[in-house]
């Protein structure tokens, strides 16, 4: 699956993305909501100032877990091998045939 830009590489790009978005946001909801006389209402940063918290919180937990926490891979090289009647005869020669 192609994704738009590689996490592992630019890890710490998206770190400090997300740490500056919840800044933003913290400080829309915070600080500029509780102002009296706002340009465009308080409701307007209240909505701004968690939609910024929620998809840097998003990006943050999805860098943290592709960086610290990677997909197992399966293995390839090994597979079971079924062994004929014969030959699991020859090698347990005490078992018995049902």
């Amino acid at each position: 699956m192609a994704q738009l830009f590689d996490i592992k590489k630019h890890f710490s790009k998206v770190f400090l993305a997300s740490l500056a978005g919840l800044a933003i946001g913290f400080y829309l909801l915070e600080e500029v909501s509780s102002w009296e006389d706002v340009p465009l209402g308080q409701v307007f940063y209240i909505v701004i100032g968690c939609v910024f918290i929620a998809v840097s919180a998003i990006f943050l937990i999805a860098a943290i877990k592709v960086r610290f926490f990677p997909k197992k891979r399966k293995r390839k090289g090994s597979r079971p091998v079924f062994l004929d009647e014969e030959k699991r005869k020859k090698r347990n020669p005490n078992q018995q045939n049902p």
